[in-house]
């Protein structure tokens, strides 16, 4: 599947939000609740464009990707794919494309992902393996 990605701004903001909801809302309400006024005071303390990629397909905006390059890791800290897009092969696509990076600099690509979020099964299949659990997370590697 052919992706591209483009640099995330504050123009984006919008976009990002609801993306998280279309994507997250089931899987943060099933964890610890949903409280919008909450949400929306943490996302807009925590909106760093700088640190995300959008992801486009066909000159749309579809989701975001953020990784973070550490001394021996790479660090997917968030990909979110918008519902009507997802089941594409295109976050497949992705991590495959994060997993011959990792590999060509020779390090892990890790990730967390909440325990009710079904993603989980989708790294499993590429590959990941859960090396932590909290009450909430698995923190998965792909070495």
């Amino acid at each position: 599947m052919k992706y591209s990605l483009r640099q995330a701004t504050e123009f984006d903001y919008d976009f990002l939000y609801q993306l998280k909801v279309s994507c997250l809302k089931e899987y943060i309400a099933a964890t610890w609740g949903w409280d919008e006024t909450f949400q929306k005071k943490h996302f807009a303390s925590h909106f760093l464009p700088k640190n995300s990629q959008i992801i486009m397909l066909d000159g749309l905006d579809v989701g975001e990707l953020s990784v973070q390059e550490r001394v021996d890791e790479l660090f997917l800290s968030k990909i979110l794919i918008q519902p009507a897009y997802q089941g594409r092969g295109l976050g497949t696509a992705i991590i495959r494309d994060l997993q011959k990076e990792a590999r060509t600099k020779e390090v892990s690509l890790t990730l967390q992902v909440l325990k009710v979020n079904p993603a989980h099964k989708l790294y499993k299949r590429l590959g990941f393996q859960i090396v932590e659990a909290s009450e909430t997370h698995y923190l998965m590697e792909n070495s």
